[in-house]
């Protein structure tokens, strides 16, 4: 009989996702397990034998790196650039930048500590054939230069970027540089990552249709950092791809139900997965047939959700999967109707978000859940991917 230390590498995989999981009961999330408690882990275990050390180094011991120091990534960098081709190399498959820099930072011992483009550039040539999900958060502004830009079009597997931070107008200005169209460098990135499946934004950026658009499936975007036209535009230009959306933020102020109309209205017959918060699901939205909606995610709920059971959008669209807070799933609805799945033909999962372990909700939708054969799932968490796959 083999032993614990000749375990295949897929089974030993399958052990340490269990050991930083952190709970026995599959109610959290695979994200849920931070960097350092990963590491923790997987730093105890090399311990054990020369096996298991080289396999955790090159598999998980830099499997997620978060850099906000330049010191930090310049030390790291040297480190595995003189480390020996005949050892086993880390790979790192998320990365992210807290406070870059665009400008060359000066002596000063603040500024000294800034990460800049030219850093992270040489951080991504380091794990340029691992990188999946790149997050970039600027210190003032985001603004990419060239060499940048084709640095990031040279990661030969990244699929998820999030781009976290605002873009001031007047970037230029501040760099040295002639005034340019405030979206070019945006674009100029769109077209570098065509492998791109993933798009986070909390920017004021706006895409524009072209062929080299990469087939993006799924858009997280903050609408308090959004024109009514940026939505227009994304919705436009990734029609024939765009399969699960996000919209972020209450801030609804600049739009209306119309601005949000013409958006969904390029995506009703491809829309899969539908993530947004109930003051965006306003008439004539709710009028909208969305032929392939499978998962619907409502971040908050200020009124009866059986309010809308009745619309258009509940009642033809082919909704498996609505997730809600659990806060919200508590509430006695005092205009609970007997029967409020009744428009709902194809729905067959309930899911209550960051639910506490006692957490129970109110007897009238566990009645009517019971009543349709419907899963009641609670979740301490709200991530959209495992919800997708419920």
């Amino acid at each position: 009989m083999a032993g614990i230390l000749e375990l295949p590498n897929e089974l030993f995989d399958q052990i340490f996702q269990h050991l930083i999981s952190g709970t026995p009961d599959q109610r959290s999330s695979a994200v849920s397990a931070s960097a350092s408690y990963r590491i923790t882990i997987a730093s105890n275990l090399r311990l054990v034998c020369r096996t298991w050390a080289d396999w955790l180094y090159e598999h998980h011991l830099y499997r997620t790196l978060t850099f906000g120091e330049a010191s930090r990534a310049m030390k790291l960098t040297t480190y595995l650039r003189r480390r020996s081709q005949f050892l086993p190399r880390a790979r790192c498959q998320h990365l992210t930048i807290r406070g870059l820099c665009v400008w060359e930072a000066s002596e000063h011992p603040i500024e000294r500590e800034f990460i800049t483009c030219r850093i992270l550039k040489r951080l991504i040539e380091t794990f340029s054939d691992t990188i999946v999900t790149l997050v970039i958060r600027p210190l003032h502004f985001l603004v990419l230069d060239t060499r940048t830009i084709k640095a990031i079009g040279r990661i030969s597997n990244l699929c998820d970027l999030q781009l976290e931070g605002i873009q001031w107008h007047g970037a230029e200005s501040v760099l040295g540089l002639p005034p340019s169209d405030p979206n070019y460098w945006f674009n100029c990135l769109m077209g570098a990552t065509q492998g791109l499946k993933s798009l986070r934004l909390a920017s004021f950026v706006s895409l524009r249709f072209g062929p080299q658009l990469p087939a993006i499936t799924h858009l997280d975007i903050d609408i308090s950092f959004a024109r009514p036209d940026t939505i227009i535009g994304f919705a436009i230009a990734l029609k024939t791809t765009l399969r699960v959306l996000s919209i972020r933020g209450n801030d609804i102020s600049r739009f209306d139900g119309c601005h949000l109309l013409e958006a969904f209205t390029h995506l009703d017959g491809t829309l899969e997965v539908l993530s947004l918060t109930a003051e965006h699901l306003k008439a004539p939205i709710l009028d909208l047939k969305f032929g392939k909606l499978r998962v619907l995610k409502l971040h908050t709920w200020h009124y009866p959700i059986t309010d809308y059971f009745s619309s258009v959008m509940f009642s033809y669209s082919p909704i498996e999967v609505i997730a809600r807070s659990s806060s919200i799933a508590q509430w006695v609805e005092p205009t609970f109707p007997a029967d409020p799945f009744v428009n709902l033909h194809k729905f067959k999962t309930l899911v209550c978000m960051n639910a506490p372990l006692d957490f129970s909700p109110a007897s009238t939708i566990l009645s009517a859940c019971k009543a349709h054969g419907v899963q009641c799932v609670f979740l301490d968490h709200d991530d959209l991917s495992a919800i997708m796959v419920r």
